[in-house]
């Protein structure tokens, strides 16, 4: 496999993967992980700190941090299946096609393939023009922004901002399918599935560097669902210094996926996004 080729070459990256594989766990196992449901209030414990029953303690509404901790990685999860899904969706078929076209509509393919990995790129870049536009005294443009992507709708946000990301992935998918017209459909296929994980664990991290920041700032996953980065934001500044456990597990936890994303990322590189030096093919 090749990601294993990359990992033992680069072995940097093996810890990045052990992270964002924790997080993918920590998302798809959470309902057995959480020993409370997310939004569950305890009136008679409030701000209680780490301990006893509740292990990372609990917030201004009594409801326990590390079962909202747990819950709040779902939707990055979900974001990065969406991704890949789409991403192999849509790369399949041109893949395929194109594998036996004349040299010029490759060519064209492949300036249509660099042009939706830019304005996946951007999607990152996003979150960070979120938070200008938060101190921007033209607010509109930061609200007319947010209502196109979604904002206020859960489910609506995380589909578009899976469908951005996955346009970074396309360009491996294309690759992949490519080689079908070389080594046959059913090889490109199996080329295909080996990167998928990769795709997955990138994507999820991704998922975190977009939907964070945004939620923080409240353009993304609105309250009461969890998510790393409302959790952060509302009563969770005002009670920083009298309950710090209230944001302790969140910010780490950004901290080291983001780390994780870095290192995992570049040891994988040309498998999730093939333009980079070092592949066989290049745009």
């Amino acid at each position: 496999m090749e990601a294993i080729r990359l990992l033992k070459k680069r072995p940097w990256g093996i810890p990045g993967a052990v992270i964002l594989l924790a997080v993918i766990l920590l998302a798809a196992l959470s309902p057995v992980i959480a020993p409370y449901f997310f939004n569950q209030m305890n009136m008679t414990q409030l701000l209680e700190p780490p301990g006893g029953d509740f292990i990372l303690g609990t917030d201004n509404l009594g409801r326990d941090i590390f079962s909202r901790f747990v819950y709040g990685s779902r939707p990055y999860l979900g974001t990065g299946l969406i991704a890949v899904g789409i991403a192999s969706l849509l790369g399949i078929l041109p893949g395929i096609t194109f594998a036996r076209a004349g040299r010029k509509a490759q060519n064209i393919l492949k300036v249509a393939l660099i042009a939706l990995s830019i304005i996946g790129g951007l999607t990152v870049l996003l979150a960070a023009t979120m938070v200008v536009l938060r101190f921007i005294p033209f607010l509109s443009i930061g609200r007319l922004m947010t209502s196109i992507h979604g904002f206020g709708n859960t489910g609506l946000f995380m589909v578009i901002t899976g469908l951005l990301l996955s346009f970074i992935f396309l360009p491996s998918v294309y690759f992949s399918m490519r080689s079908a017209s070389i080594d046959g459909l059913k090889q490109g296929f199996i080329s295909l599935l080996s990167a998928i994980p990769v795709h997955l664990g990138v994507a999820t991290g991704l998922a975190v560097v977009v939907i964070a920041p945004m939620s923080y700032y409240g353009f993304g996953i609105p309250p009461p669902l969890p998510e790393w980065g409302n959790m952060l934001s509302g009563a969770g500044p005002r009670y920083m210094l009298t309950a710090p456990w209230t944001v302790v597990a969140p910010n780490i936890a950004i901290a080291i996926t983001l780390l994780g994303l870095v290192l995992f990322g570049l040891a994988t590189r040309e498998i999730w996004f093939p333009t980079f030096p070092g592949t066989t093919e290049k745009f």
